[in-house]
């Protein structure tokens, strides 16, 4: 696990292309290079690699709500965005080290940590509870998320902070 380079970007946009191959492949380079070269502590992005390849990514972003946002959006904080493992090395940790990591990194810059997920992702859901994320509602909006047809949840987890 480490921070990603750039260098490591077309890696990771290869990879958000398997998992989500009807994504956008220049919206994927822009994000995550927005990710790498962000000196602020605003982006996050980290890398898991195997034998000089990387196999999994993860992202943090701050988010801050837009002072005219709804009443429902989700609140200010650090959110864990996204995470990618290739699937010939799921279910051996990656994720939960990529997790891991975030977490790390998060509490040197804030006292809690956030993520949603589709209440269908039983997956995310399952990764995300031992590190002890609780659900804190199915009520909120985040922009430009949609749940799939499904429900979000928003969940959060206490950090010793800064």
């Amino acid at each position: 696990m480490r921070a990603a380079r750039t260098d490591d970007i077309d890696s990771c946009v290869a990879l958000a292309l398997v998992t989500s191959p009807d994504s956008d492949a220049a919206i994927w380079q822009t994000s995550l290079r927005a990710d790498v070269e962000n000196e602020s502590y605003e982006h996050l992005l980290v890398v898991a690699e195997r034998e000089g390849a990387v196999i999994g990514y993860g992202r943090v972003l701050r988010f801050v709500p837009d002072s005219d946002a709804p009443p429902d959006i989700a609140p200010t904080g650090y959110y864990l965005m996204g995470l990618a493992v290739h699937p010939d090395h799921r279910r051996a940790g990656v994720g939960a080290a990529l997790t891991q990591a975030r977490i790390d990194w998060i509490s040197e810059h804030s006292d809690a940590a956030w993520y949603f997920a589709n209440s269908r992702n039983s997956a995310s859901i399952a990764l995300h509870e031992p590190f002890g994320f609780r659900e804190v509602t199915r009520s909120f909006v985040y922009p430009r998320v949609d749940f799939d047809r499904g429900e979000g949840i928003l969940f959060r987890i206490g950090l010793p902070g800064v």
